[in-house]
């Protein structure tokens, strides 16, 4: 179980540092933003917060499995 949840704090993890590199690629450019940047957007941030579930997730797990001895 543990595992989903490592793989999910990985994917924010990648998705964060995507988002981030567009932000400055974006920034150099100066160019309009177009329809599929925010699409990309929004999926990058829906990374984000699988990410941060992901977090929850092994901290309720470790919290389960002190509690547990």
């Amino acid at each position: 179980m543990i595992l989903y949840y490592i793989i999910f704090l990985l994917m924010g993890i990648i998705s964060y540092g995507m988002l981030e590199s567009k932000k400055k690629n974006l920034i150099k450019v100066k160019r309009p933003l177009i329809d599929r940047d925010h699409w990309d957007f929004l999926l990058w941030k829906i990374g984000i917060v699988i990410g941060f579930c992901g977090v929850i997730g092994i901290i309720i797990e470790l919290i389960k499995y002190i509690l547990d001895y």
